[in-house]
């Protein structure tokens, strides 16, 4: 069998079964669109608020947490200027601070739980949001929804016709699935928090979800906040220094809100909860879950072994070796995912820690390094180019069939999908146009 053939049954599932980075593609691509049509005049380097001025600030020499500084001048643009003017500074910000950029995502995801207020405005404050560092922000908002007492906890939980309430409105527009799954996912982030990070009643929640792939972009928001919370605590989750009121910070440090510890002891019982991430066992909470949510566990599961291990990644490769057969392939698929962020997208040293993975499996890991080289800049060119690379056979199959399932996502127009897989060398441009779901009916071909 080949080594792709397995990527078939992830398409029937959903194409939008990706993780929170998988879904930035789709984001980036529709971006113009929903970018203002100019910077807000509000947007003056003379200002204090103003990015150059808050650089200068924060990175000054004798600033102890930049981290803390930045997350601070945000808010605080978000107060004066509202969403789209803290979102345009964290970009602008990123532009010329290579840190920032790496944590943008955390960053967009704490404007979102500010910029939320009540249940009332919860549909256009997430509207307000814009889809750059794999949207971060929209999941912000929707999390924040879920920890406010009056909104997702409020009349009797979390029931199937609110979940599927929350997000009628994305589900309605045809033309946006990408945001159906922002708001699904943060529905994930949100049940996880709301359910005091218990992961079997935080992922029964994305079961009342009528869709498959639905239920699995949820899955995917639930394994990343685990993870995210494990690794790296929200930071600035609130409101302005200048409130009166607890920020959401403050109100998930009170007591049963404290989960930034990364171990879990698991005892086996039924009544263990299963939270977090164990030092001890690279496989969990995966390891400690029901068989039909190990899917979207191992999408993400590389990310808690390499920061249980320091960031070994022939560790990790190992491991996935020893993960349920029938996920192992997910597994390497995640160790692609995460060398393209250990190594800032390089080429060579993917060739080279690619083929840690053993037999078919290698195919996997250059799977998940091709599509996040596509989703981090909706461009597939970076990938094919990638693609070219990989040593032929079933590995460069894969690698151009990966690509192709990526174009498919960023457009549905079958001309501009075929366009884009033209790059690809004559022998395996059917394996990138298969990806896109192009056959040799479409356009005449």
């Amino acid at each position: 069998m080949p080594a792709y053939a397995g990527m078939t049954d992830l398409i029937d599932r959903g194409t939008m079964r990706l993780w929170s980075a998988g879904i930035a593609a789709v984001i980036a691509a529709l971006a113009p669109a929903c970018a203002p049509a100019q910077p807000p005049a509000h947007s003056s380097f003379a200002n204090p608020s103003a990015p150059v001025a808050i650089q200068e600030r924060c990175t000054a020499d004798g600033i102890a947490d930049t981290t803390s500084c930045y997350e601070a001048a945000l808010l605080a643009v978000l107060e004066a200027e509202g969403v789209s003017g803290a979102m345009e500074t964290l970009e602008t910000l990123a532009d010329t601070d290579p840190a920032l950029q790496r944590h943008g995502h955390e960053y967009s995801h704490a404007i979102g739980l500010s910029a939320y207020e009540t249940p009332a405005t919860v549909g256009s404050t997430f509207a307000a949001c814009t889809p750059i560092f794999q949207s971060g922000c929209y999941h912000g908002v929707i999390q924040a929804y879920f920890a406010d007492p009056a909104g997702a906890a409020a009349n009797g939980g979390v029931t199937a016709e609110s979940a599927k309430a929350l997000c009628a409105d994305q589900r309605e527009n045809s033309s946006s699935s990408w945001l159906l799954f922002q708001c699904v996912h943060g529905m994930g982030h949100g049940l996880t928090s709301l359910n005091n990070y218990d992961l079997e009643k935080a992922l029964e929640g994305c079961d009342l979800l009528d869709a498959v792939w639905e239920q699995d972009a949820c899955y995917g928001g639930i394994f990343m906040e685990n993870i995210v919370q494990a690794t790296a605590p929200h930071h600035a989750l609130g409101r302005p220094e200048t409130s009166d009121e607890p920020s959401l910070t403050e109100q998930m440090a009170m007591p049963g809100h404290d989960h930034s510890e990364m171990a879990m002891e698991m005892d086996g019982s039924a009544t263990g909860v299963v939270t977090g991430l164990d030092p001890d066992d690279p496989h969990f909470p995966c390891s400690a879950l029901p068989d039909r949510y190990l899917g979207a566990c191992y999408e993400m599961q590389t990310s808690a072994m390499l920061f249980a291990n320091g960031g070994d990644m022939a560790a990790a490769a190992a491991e996935c070796g020893e993960a349920p057969s029938r996920v192992r392939h997910l597994c390497y698929q995640s160790l692609g995912r995460d060398i393209s962020s250990y190594t800032a997208q390089s080429h060579s040293d993917a060739l080279r820690l690619c083929a840690l993975a053993p037999g078919n499996y290698e195919a996997w890991c250059h799977v998940g390094f091709a599509k996040n080289l596509v989703d981090l800049t909706a461009d597939p060119s970076d990938a094919l180019a990638y693609c070219s690379k990989v040593r032929p056979g079933r590995n460069k199959e894969a690698c151009y069939r990966a690509t192709g399932e990526e174009i498919g996502v960023l457009t549905s127009d079958a001309e501009r999908r075929a366009d884009l897989c033209a790059p690809a060398p004559a022998e395996y441009r059917p394996f990138c146009r298969t990806g896109a779901g192009l056959s040799a009916l479409d356009l005449g071909v």
